[in-house]
């Protein structure tokens, strides 16, 4: 039968504002996902992150402007049904009469679902309050939650990465009505205190001041021994570094680690060959491999200095066709990751090699390549704005204009060099994350 929504209460009651605002956003049901979708803009240059909701609902927002809405998926469940939790959801996300609009939706395409009377109501009390931004959207605290949540799960993070991650994400989120989050909350304040507290260092690029906002906004969550090993931390770098934003834009500014030559000096130049490490997440730091023929049916591909790569990647060599010609993991040899490739002797002068993480994906075609190391630019200029860096940033969105020119996408590659010069006036760029000047530094 149809969903009554009078038969429903949410944790959010009558008087919240929606955490969306969104003006036009259009709904659809989708009979062969057997669920609803609700979307406002495509993803930016920067792509987008995801975040798990109660009840089977998923939110999707775009990384280089968090506060845009992107999209939301609903399960509709097996007997084709919101369950209670999805409709406290995506009540508390949309307000009561646009989630009346979507869940009558069955056939008929998509439409765009009416405008909730308190939307506007609420973008008064925003404009009141000072609010910079002058289109509605995601709830500031649950993009910041969306963002941080999502920087703890790259590959290749630090231990210190994902403990500030959980942390901002949990403070994040401690701060947002309605949602059903308690739960996750309070296990990413323990799990992200439990490892901060173990791998912290001195030395390490913290800004104190938002990490003990961080800290004093989930303090009702630890247990007292985390809450005193914290509070004794934060405490002890703020009489270190009393200017602690200071220590954020000594981060930004400062230079990155230096790197190893892809091969060693004693390789034979004219032997050399380019890998590609395009797909690559770029959390691993790999900005160049090599590879060299060592004998005539054997080719050897090398990152030194990295025996962290091992067995964690693969070394492949395709032929002209691109079919693949060998396969081998990542080895330590001496501190260097190294694989080495058995090729036949007559397909090896024209092989080709790249590094991957998915040894079991085909080789990606030349547009998805330069699609991946866009959205990598893209992602990695966001984190120079968030540090407030205008080199780096306008560095790395000139190369996902690039590299967006290259996949054939004009649109975006237009959008990234209008961030590129935008200078945060639009007011789309947030705070730093905790683990932003960490990520930036290498650690």
């Amino acid at each position: 039968g149809r969903w009554q929504p009078t038969t429903v209460s949410t944790p959010a009651g009558p008087m919240l504002d929606p955490l969306i605002e969104s003006r036009a956003l259009i709904g659809e049901w989708d009979g062969e996902g057997r669920g609803w979708t609700v979307r406002d803009w495509v993803p930016g240059p920067a792509g987008t992150v995801g975040l798990s909701l109660s009840g089977g609902v998923e939110l999707e927002i775009d990384v280089a402007a968090p506060t845009t809405f992107v999209g939301l998926w609903v399960d509709a469940g097996r007997d084709g049904q919101p369950s209670l939790e999805a409709l406290s959801t995506i009540a508390i996300l949309l307000g009561d009469e646009r989630t009346t609009a979507l869940l009558e939706l069955r056939r008929g395409g998509a439409r765009q679902l009416p405008s909730d009377p308190r939307l506007d109501a609420a973008r008064v009390r925003r404009l009141d309050r000072g609010a910079n931004r002058s289109e509605p959207g995601v709830a500031p605290m649950l993009a910041r939650h969306a963002l941080a949540a999502d920087g703890g799960t790259e590959q290749g993070a630090s231990d210190l990465v994902v403990a500030l991650s959980l942390l901002d994400a949990a403070a994040a989120g401690f701060q947002i009505d309605g949602l059903d989050l308690d739960t996750r909350v309070e296990a990413m304040a323990r799990a992200g205190a439990d490892r901060f507290v173990e791998v912290w260092s001195p030395d390490a690029p913290i800004d104190v001041t938002a990490l003990s906002a961080a800290v004093h906004e989930i303090d009702p969550l630890l247990t007292d021994d985390r809450r005193r090993a914290l509070r004794t931390i934060v405490d002890g770098r703020a009489r270190q570094h009393p200017a602690g934003s200071g220590i954020v834009a000594a981060a930004a500014t400062a230079s990155p680690p230096r790197r190893s030559a892809a091969v060693p000096h004693s390789a034979p130049l004219s032997r050399l060959r380019p890998v590609d490490v395009a797909t690559l997440p770029a959390s691993l730091g790999v900005a160049e491999a090599a590879a060299r023929d060592t004998r005539d049916a054997e080719a050897e591909v090398r990152i030194p200095g990295r025996p962290d790569l091992t067995e964690r990647l693969w070394a492949r060599a395709f032929d002209t066709d691109g079919v693949i010609l060998a396969a081998a993991p990542l080895l330590d040899d001496d501190g260097d990751a190294v694989a080495r490739l058995l090729v036949p002797p007559s397909r090896l002068v024209g092989a080709s090699f790249d590094v991957t993480d998915r040894p079991a994906d085909a080789r990606p075609s030349p547009g998805l390549r330069a699609t991946v190391d866009a959205i990598a630019h893209g992602r990695a200029a966001t984190r120079a704005e968030r540090l407030r860096d205008p080199k780096e940033t306008y560095s790395r969105w000139g190369r996902s204009v690039v590299a967006w020119r290259d996949a054939g996408d004009e649109d975006r590659s237009h959008l990234a060099r209008l961030y590129a010069e935008d200078g945060n006036r639009s007011g789309r760029i947030p705070k730093p994350l905790l683990a932003d000047p960490v990520v930036e530094l290498g650690g």
